[in-house]
């Protein structure tokens, strides 16, 4: 929440609740990997290259709600 916040004093991001985002952002990041091991859906655990793309995806999907864009 703290570099969110760091973020929106210096106008790049727009984000009301930086801390519920910061949640948002971990859930995004977790969603694909962590939670189906958590949840016993799967029984592998993800490569270097499964983690990388979803945490690319988490990013897109994050700065696409969040980022100001450039007028």
């Amino acid at each position: 929440a703290a570099f969110l916040d760091r973020a929106v004093a210096a106008g790049r991001m727009s984000i009301p609740d930086t801390s519920l985002a910061a949640e948002q952002f971990s859930g995004l990041c977790l969603a694909g990997t962590s939670r189906p091991l958590l949840f016993s859906y799967r029984t592998t655990y993800p490569d270097e290259a499964e983690i990388a793309a979803t945490v690319r995806s988490a990013v897109h999907m994050f700065m696409k709600s969040y980022a100001v864009k450039a007028v």
